[in-house]
């Protein structure tokens, strides 16, 4: 039987949060055992975002430099650097990939596969890569981030803000284009996800970190604790 796909978004605020200033160990830890669980049933690609160190290189840039291209580089190879260091601690690739190319290349003899930022592009950001990615693969797509799901607006800075537990890919698109794009941003996908997502139709959840059983429902078909974007 032909191992189905799964693309999972792994938000650099999970590898590297601000609030601990170094790697999560434990998360990554229990990420571990969650991949050595499922890697016979799929084929896994899991690509790792830049998070706040990438912030941290990026901000005192943006205020003296006025081309985002030029500073995103920095960025990319802040993903990169998590890529390496995530693809280390659950002793996979060797090699970082460059481009969606490589990963399904690499897919074939090597599981799972761990990348960062696939190509350098303006208004891009490794949830638009992962997104793209799934649609090369035919693959679930899985965004793993720091919080519940999606909301009608940031749940860290409204606490009133209403949780979204199932929501169209015409609706999901329309939210993104409404919050626009910007490096680093907030929102739990970029507008060039949610238009591959939308265009490709491809079947996307957003989890909470650790909601690991969460996943496994997901890829199962059955209900979950989170977004599901279809």
């Amino acid at each position: 039987m032909k191992k189905e796909a799964v693309v999972i978004s792994l938000g650099g605020s999970l590898i590297y949060p601000e609030r601990l200033k170094r790697p999560d160990v434990k998360f990554l830890k229990k990420l571990d055992r969650f991949i050595r669980k499922i890697q016979r049933e799929y084929h896994i690609a899991i690509v790792c975002g830049g998070g706040y160190p990438a912030r941290m290189y990026m901000e005192p840039l943006s205020k003296k430099f006025k081309d985002g291209l030029y500073i995103s580089r920095v960025g990319v190879g802040a993903t990169r650097l998590n890529a390496l260091f995530v693809s280390r601690f659950l002793k996979a690739n060797e090699q970082i990939p460059g481009s969606a190319r490589d990963v399904k290349r690499l897919i074939k003899k090597q599981n799972p596969v761990v990348c960062g930022a696939l190509e350098i592009g303006r208004n891009r950001t490794t949830d638009s890569n992962a997104a793209e990615l799934a649609g090369k693969l035919k693959a679930r797509f899985v965004n793993l981030t720091d919080v519940k799901g999606l909301h009608d607006k940031n749940p860290k800075k409204f606490k009133n803000a209403r949780f979204i537990r199932e929501i169209g890919y015409n609706d999901f698109c329309s939210m993104a284009r409404k919050v626009g794009f910007h490096s680093g941003q907030h929102f739990v996908l970029d507008l060039k996800a949610a238009e591959i997502i939308q265009k490709k139709k491809i079947p996307t959840a957003i989890i909470k970190g650790e909601s690991f059983k969460e996943i496994q429902r997901f890829l199962k078909g059955q209900d979950f604790v989170g977004t599901l974007i279809h």
